[in-house]
């Protein structure tokens, strides 16, 4: 969610940090019905990615020691597919 936005409800699924601790990955559901976004924070400069904003999370990792991420989405159903 960009600044100044507000939502009622609110559910942090998950929160990763990178392997320099530099960039952290979340994910956010505000809707109430279990469809994450995830977002990507700089967290030296305190910046939201928004280029790295993907709908329909369930998992997110970081790789090793590199600025990569690796996420898996949900397809029609909700079932983990990609």
């Amino acid at each position: 969610m960009g600044k100044g936005k507000r939502a009622g409800y609110a559910h942090l699924g998950m929160c990763k940090l990178s392997g320099d601790q530099q960039l952290m990955a979340y994910t956010l559901d505000v809707k109430g019905r279990e469809e994450f976004t995830m977002f990507v924070k700089d967290l030296t400069t305190g910046q939201l990615l928004s280029e790295h904003t993907t709908e329909g999370i369930v998992s997110v990792e970081w790789a090793c020691n590199q600025p990569c991420i690796f996420y898996t989405v949900t397809d029609s159903q909700m079932r983990p597919s990609k």
